[in-house]
């Protein structure tokens, strides 16, 4: 009996934890983008960037590592929380403009989700030219101004984590009330 209790509120502990957890939206679309490099952040909006898949095919990895020419640029990509309007970063990528031996050809190197891992992280991609081009259009438009912060998704990770360990010792609590 104390076995099927344990049991009972460990699931009832879970599915609290769950419940608060942040939404991850991987595989669908974007609130926004800050685009980083030389100095200056950019937020975009742009809705032929917000797919997960706006940047690359990820069914088609890039085989091995193509010759760079530039730095590149860092895009977070992010949700706006709907209850704070913060910005939670969900993943990164790199986006390089050219290369070397590939018909100048842009490039993305996906480094993956911001809390979490995927199958597609650290892997290098081709460019979709579409997204290349909407992007490189941005940032040719070189709009100067504030430099964003990023937000860390930790206290609200550590919130959730709390509020998971909470309702597991109530569940616990509560069970053991019930099955005397």
């Amino acid at each position: 009996m104390k076995g099927r209790v344990s049991l009972t509120a460990a699931l009832l502990g879970l599915m609290g934890a769950l419940a608060l957890a942040v939404p991850a939206f991987a595989k669908g679309t974007f609130d926004r983008l800050l685009v980083y490099g030389e100095g200056q952040a950019i937020p975009v909006t742009d809705p032929s960037l917000m797919a997960f898949t706006a940047f690359n095919d990820f069914a088609s990895p890039y085989p091995g590592t193509p010759s760079l020419t530039t730095a590149g640029f860092l895009i977070v990509r992010g949700a706006i929380d709907p209850t704070t309007g913060e910005f939670l970063p969900v993943d990164t990528l790199r986006f390089f403009p050219t290369s070397e031996g590939e018909g100048s050809r842009p490039f993305v190197y996906y480094e993956g989700l911001v809390n979490g891992w995927s199958e597609y992280d650290h892997k290098w991609y081709a460019a979709k030219p579409e997204a290349a081009a909407a992007l490189q259009e941005l940032l040719a438009a070189d709009r100067p101004g504030p430099v964003p912060q990023t937000p860390s998704a930790l206290p609200l990770l550590a919130l959730s984590a709390i509020m998971g360990m909470v309702l597991s010792a109530a569940a616990i609590t509560v069970a053991r009330r019930i099955f005397r």
